[in-house]
C-alpha cells in the first residue's frame, strides 16, 4: 500500500507531524537553485512533495498552500507536472482540499455541490488509472485567523464548511467511492476553538509568519489525525 495525499497547506502539517521526510527527485529544488547550469527545472511552480521517513505505511504529501478544491484542475495539471511523473497506479490517492473554499471561496461565490464535482472530476480525470478516496476538509476555526485577500465571519464559513462536506460525502457514495476520512469523525467536533490553533509551529515561525496567527492546528492534532490514517493503511 502507497498513500499519497495532496491537498492545501494543512497537508504540510500532517506531514511533519510525522518526523523526518526525504525529497522526491522529480520535484526537488535545491540542487537547481544553488547550480542551475547542471541542473533540469522541475516540472512544478515549487517545491511542493516529500515523501515521509519511516513512517508504518509508503507516504508522499504534496502541499499546495492557499489553493482550493475548485481550483484543483490546475494545481494537477498546469502548475505541477512532477505529479504525473511521481503518481503511479498502485498509489491511493487521497485528496484534501475544500477548507479554503469554505473560508473564502464559497462565502463569496457559493455552490458548495458544484465545487465538490468539479473538484472530483479533477482527479478522476487527471489520474484515471488510480483508487482515490476523497478526505473532509477539518473543520473551520471559530476564530477569525489566518490569511488571505478575505477573512469573513465564522457564522459565514461554518454553512459552507456543512455543506462541501455533506456534497462530499454524498458524491462519494454516488460514484462508489469509499467514504471520506473525516477530520470531524476523528475529532468529534465539526468546529476548531482556540484550543485548536497553533501559533508556535516552527513551519510558520519564518519572518514572513511572525506575529500572524494562522489557522493550522497544532501538532498533536495533526498527529492524531495522521496516526488515525496511518493504523487505517498500515494492515492493507
Amino acid at each position: 500500500m502507497k498513500l499519497f495525499i495532496i491537498g492545501d497547506s494543512h497537508t504540510i502539517r500532517l506531514r511533519l507531524a510525522g518526523g523526518n521526510d526525504v525529497p522526491v527527485k522529480e520535484c526537488y529544488w535545491q540542487d537547481y537553485l544553488s547550480s542551475p547550469e547542471n541542473y533540469e527545472k522541475p516540472k512544478c511552480d515549487y517545491e511542493h512533495l516529500l515523501k515521509g521517513d519511516n513512517f508504518p505505511v509508503e507516504s508522499y504529501f504534496s502541499g499546495h498552500m492557499g489553493m482550493p478544491a475548485w481550483g484543483s484542475f490546475k494545481v494537477l495539471n498546469e502548475l505541477n507536472l512532477c505529479l504525473k511523473e511521481v503518481i503511479k497506479p498502485d498509489m491511493l490517492l487521497l485528496p484534501w482540499f475544500g477548507y479554503i473554499d469554505a473560508k473564502i471561496q464559497l462565502v463569496k461565490w457559493k455552490d458548495p455541490k458544484e465545487a465538490v464535482i468539479r473538484y472530483m472530476d479533477a482527479f478522476f480525470t487527471t489520474f484515471p488509472n488510480n483508487k482515490i478516496r476523497f478526505m473532509e476538509p477539518i473543520p473551520q476555526f471559530i476564530n477569525n485567523i489566518g490569511t488571505g485577500s478575505d477573512i469573513y465571519n465564522f457564522e459565514d464559513r461554518y454553512p459552507m464548511h456543512k455543506e462541501f462536506v455533506k456534497h462530499l460525502r454524498e458524491q462519494s457514495k454516488i460514484k462508489g467511492l469509499e467514504e471520506p476520512i473525516s477530520p470531524e469523525k476523528i475529532f468529534g467536533v465539526d468546529k476548531f476553538d482556540e484550543s485548536y490553533e497553533c501559533h508556535e509551529c516552527n513551519y510558520c515561525l519564518g519572518p514572513e509568519g511572525i506575529g500572524v496567527k494562522f489557522d493550522h492546528l497544532k501538532p498533536e492534532f495533526n498527529k492524531i489525525l495522521l496516526d488515525a490514517i496511518m493504523l487505517e493503511y498500515s494492515n492493507k
